[in-house]
């Protein structure tokens, strides 16, 4: 099962079809404040995020994982309802046949962080021990 995305100025074909939930799609939400990221739940128990600004490569087309994918939840049994928190974007609430779930994705890029550069040791300020020394000397709890 899957879903389509069309622009709605050019309504002859959808942008992207992403054929990603093995059974019928439940509910749809598109972001508020981020016209390129909607919300899927499907009666597989998955709730998905998507972004469609990303462009998926065509070498990597036959992977499992779409690039647009962004996140998936799951956990719940038979979700109905999906919508994104009215007043904190970035939180999804769902509802299920076994409760409901708040939620905020954890989006971080993993990649950004593994190619953030290390802290240069010779930039770290080195303590002095008298000033450790007087430091702890004033943590002391008296003993009275």
């Amino acid at each position: 099962m899957g879903f389509k995305v069309w622009d709605l100025r050019y309504t002859s074909t959808p942008i992207s079809e992403i054929l990603w939930h093995n059974e019928p799609i439940t509910s749809i939400c598109m972001q508020p404040n981020e016209e390129s990221v909607v919300a899927v739940s499907s009666a597989d128990n998955r709730l998905s995020l998507w972004d469609f600004a990303v462009e998926a490569d065509e070498k990597e087309a036959d992977e499992e994982i779409p690039e647009q994918l962004m996140f998936l939840h799951q956990g719940q049994d038979n979700i109905k309802e999906i919508r994104y928190h009215p007043y904190y974007y970035e939180m999804v609430v769902s509802t299920a046949l076994n409760g409901f779930h708040v939620f905020k994705p954890n989006l971080d890029d993993y990649n950004a962080r593994e190619e953030e550069e290390e802290e240069d040791p010779s930039k770290i300020q080195k303590i002095k021990e008298k000033d450790l020394d007087r430091y702890l000397h004033n943590m002391k709890i008296s003993d009275n």
